[in-house]
């Protein structure tokens, strides 16, 4: 088959690492692909094609913020993807992240539902099933009407005017006569179901995957431990998100540090960091952003606890390359963080409360061997990215064919 895939990254953050994934695994599998993305560099590849430029997105993201109507600019970006879809002529197309200022979405969708394209919309977020919000939280209008929306100013940002009504009612006549199915992980799917944009679609519940084989898997961190001066009594836990973001629930994982300032055997590592290094306890080592995946997957190796302290997630890759890497993982019971391990691999708290995430961190032991290969042994049985595309693959092989597959033989 002839395969379409957009995002907004290629090979680029985690989104953009799925599809660069899926990508490669459909070309071995003898399909041609061709790929459409927003932003960033494409590595030269010719079937790699950058839509927007940086002028077109910083205006796409500036009218966004002004009017409320994300999703509805870049006109020069999103004619390009027309032709290119039409003189590529896909039988398939799959969806990635639309947000990010780099396509008009419901102009894509006309395109898509005119051409009779069978459609495969991936949800790395709650984007698709709610009106303007990437993550709903706590809010449950997206299974009625969403309106007077608590989440006007999160990301994507409306500066002044409410606009999830008429974007949801957009997304609604943007599926409709569409060759439509969802894909998500299983608790944003049970989620989606209840959505009154998706309950009418099909929607798949598949856990997300990662390279398991070549690079998440458990490196040597001792010249880690060297080049960060981490002494070999002490224990490593890990953070590996941006900060400042709110979502991502940087500042508790400094809270907690800081709780544990009089613990000398206990110190904090966190990846992402691009805040003012003054903020940091003594205890703690800011890391910026770390592009390499084989770099990461060193940090993963070298902690004894990963924590998560995202307010929001679907199912976070972060901690799902740690559990590859042989390490457990902490975090808040909130969201779909805990559906990523069960005990003992993955321990949750009520979210906010850091004394108890203190009390485990504290009575967390170090790894050993075996420890390292149970833990990864969980995560390739459940996260294996090889899975993962032959789901993804399986679930656009049948709506090509015009078939519901039945979830349960996805397994």
């Amino acid at each position: 088959m002839k395969i379409l895939l957009i995002n907004t990254f290629y090979n680029f953050e985690s989104t953009g690492r799925l599809i660069c994934g899926l990508r490669r695994y459909l070309i071995d599998h003898g399909h041609k692909v061709m790929v459409l993305y927003g932003h960033g560099d494409n590595g030269g590849d010719p079937d790699v094609i950058r839509l927007s430029s940086d002028f077109e997105g910083k205006l796409h993201n500036l009218l966004g913020r002004l009017t409320g109507l994300n999703g509805c600019f870049s006109p020069s970006a999103t004619d390009k993807a027309i032709r290119m879809i039409s003189s590529f002529e896909p039988d398939l197309v799959y969806l990635g992240n639309l947000h990010g200022h780099y396509i008009n979405i419901y102009a894509l969708y006309e395109c898509l539902r005119e051409l009779q394209i069978p459609t495969v919309q991936i949800m790395w977020d709650e984007y698709m099933m709610t009106g303007a919000c990437a993550f709903a939280y706590d809010c449950e209008r997206f299974k009625s009407e969403c309106g007077s929306c608590p989440r006007r100013k999160d990301y994507p940002i409306s500066w002044f005017f409410d606009t999830s009504r008429t974007l949801q009612m957009k997304k609604k006549k943007a599926y409709q006569g569409m060759k439509l199915c969802f894909v998500t992980v299983p608790y944003t799917a049970s989620r989606a179901r209840e959505s009154s944009l998706l309950k009418d679609y099909p929607v798949y519940g598949v856990d997300e995957g990662v390279d398991v084989k070549t690079i998440y898997c458990p490196r040597d961190p001792a010249a880690l431990r060297k080049k960060l001066s981490i002494r070999p009594e002490q224990k490593v836990i890990l953070n590996v998100c941006p900060y400042p973001s709110y979502r991502k629930g940087g500042s508790y994982y400094l809270k907690l540090a800081e709780k544990c300032l009089s613990l000398p055997d206990l110190v904090f590592v966190h990846v992402g960091f691009k805040a003012d290094s003054s903020e940091c306890p003594a205890n703690f080592i800011p890391i910026g952003y770390e592009a390499s995946e084989d770099r990461l997957a060193e940090y993963y190796s070298m902690a004894d606890l990963f924590v998560c302290t995202s307010l929001a997630e679907t199912q976070p890759n972060t901690c799902i390359q740690a559990l590859a890497c042989g390490t457990p993982i902490l975090g808040f019971d909130i969201s779909g963080v805990p559906t990523c391990a069960h005990a003992p691999f993955g321990t949750y708290v009520p979210f906010g409360d850091i004394s108890r995430m203190k009390a485990i961190v504290v009575r967390a032991e170090r790894k050993s061997i075996n420890s390292i290969q149970e833990t990864r042994r969980y995560a390739v049985s459940r996260f294996s990215s090889e899975d993962y595309n032959r789901r993804l693959l399986v679930i656009g092989e049948h709506l090509v064919s015009n078939s519901f597959l039945p979830e349960q033989d996805l397994k």
